[in-house]
């Protein structure tokens, strides 16, 4: 997904005097108009302008109770550092006639769920978008050689000449098909139709949240089967490393052998990701003066690597790689999520039952840029 109103705008077409609105874009609205089956665009506002902007440049929905989002519109409730201040004075009531005292609304206490830590971006993955076929990746198996040229015999202006190599390539290239990645998702019709800053807040976090969780599972462990990407655990050909009894030495094993198989492509993007028992054991384990990882449960560094800490990677395991030869493919077209609703499954309840559908899959360009430290105790 892009990372600005601007970017996203201006790939879908967006005539540049409709992008400011983009400030007012509300999820909340958006929801309602697909509600609506797309015919009120006066509940939509901005998001129904957007959405037929998006239309007015070949994006086809399936259902009319589908609404074209903004990638942008997603990220910009997950990574925004705004606090929306609070009411200027606050009661505290202790014993009788609290029902007399008026509830303080305050969305910038918001509780959310408890939700794993995605890291793979973190460190380095890459990712790509707007792809419409089937995507055929070449790798080149073997390089062509350098040849000292010698003079010949006492004349040292001709030369010899240079012998001939070529580099070789896969005979099957990686082709990537897209996958399907959905969240269903439940929303009461009160707190939709009250809208504001926390219900986009609430939908933003459970869509982007849950799909992006579920994209840095497979990345790491995706199993390959059941309609799930092969992730990097699964993955045929990744180097692996004993982690019985882990130590310094291991540490250095790992990158050692992604170095050794001349795999390290981006230095930038080399780390560790494991999970925080892991890192937590061995933030304990000594390293001369020090420990093996200089940090906590939560991650730090290994050898001057990064470490990141989640419960997305299995137990008992580290990773380490040069994390942007992980690649994460999306396809359609920049509006990268698409919202339908089903009006009629809780018709009694008058709740909303969404469902959001990310068209994307995984690809490990180079499988010996991983090494995996398994079976730690």
């Amino acid at each position: 997904m892009r990372d600005s109103y601007t970017e996203t705008m201006q790939a879908a077409g967006v005539r540049k005097a409709l992008r400011r609105p983009m400030d007012r874009y509300e999820l909340s609205r958006a929801f309602r108009y697909a509600m609506s089956g797309r015919e009120d665009a006066a509940v939509g506002g901005v998001a129904a302008l957007i959405d037929d902007e998006y239309r007015a440049f070949g994006h086809v929905s399936l259902t009319k109770y589908a609404v074209a989002i903004p990638g942008a519109a997603i990220l910009r409730h997950i990574d925004s550092q705004r606090v929306v201040n609070p009411q200027s004075y606050q009661t505290t009531v202790s014993g009788s006639g609290a029902e007399l005292v008026e509830n303080t609304f305050r969305p910038d206490l918001f509780i959310d769920a408890l939700r794993s830590r995605s890291v793979v971006m973190s460190l380095g993955a890459q990712s790509a978008g707007g792809l419409q076929g089937d995507v055929q990746i070449p790798r080149m198996l073997t390089t062509s050689s350098g040849y000292w040229v010698t003079t010949s015999g006492s004349n040292p202006v001709v030369s010899g000449a240079i012998t001939e190599s070529e580099g070789t390539f896969d005979a099957s290239p990686l082709i990537v098909a897209p996958a399907q990645v959905g969240a269903l998702g439940k929303i009461s019709r009160q707190l939709l139709l009250q809208g504001g800053e926390l219900v986009d807040q609430v939908i933003a976090n459970d869509v982007a949240q849950v799909l992006g969780t579920a994209i840095d599972i497979a990345v790491i462990a995706g199993p390959g089967t059941g309609g799930q990407p092969t992730g990097i655990t699964a993955l045929a050909g990744v180097g692996t490393t004993s982690g019985t009894s882990f130590s310094y030495a291991t540490s250095i094993a790992a990158p050692q052998a992604v170095a050794n198989a001349n795999a390290i492509i981006n230095r930038r993007a080399l780390g560790w990701a494991l999970p925080p028992a892991m890192a937590g054991k061995l933030a304990q384990i000594a390293k001369g003066a020090g420990f093996v990882l200089d940090g906590n449960a939560d991650g730090g560094l290994i050898n001057g690597h990064r470490a990141l800490a989640s419960t997305n990677v299995p137990a008992a395991t580290a990773i380490f790689g040069d994390w942007s030869q992980a690649l994460i493919l999306s396809w359609g077209d920049d509006a990268n999520i698409e919202i339908e609703f089903n009006p009629y499954s809780l018709f009694g309840t008058g709740d909303v039952v969404y469902r959001a559908i990310l068209s994307c899959n995984v690809a490990i360009r180079h499988p010996l840029s991983f090494n995996i430290v398994g079976s730690i105790t």
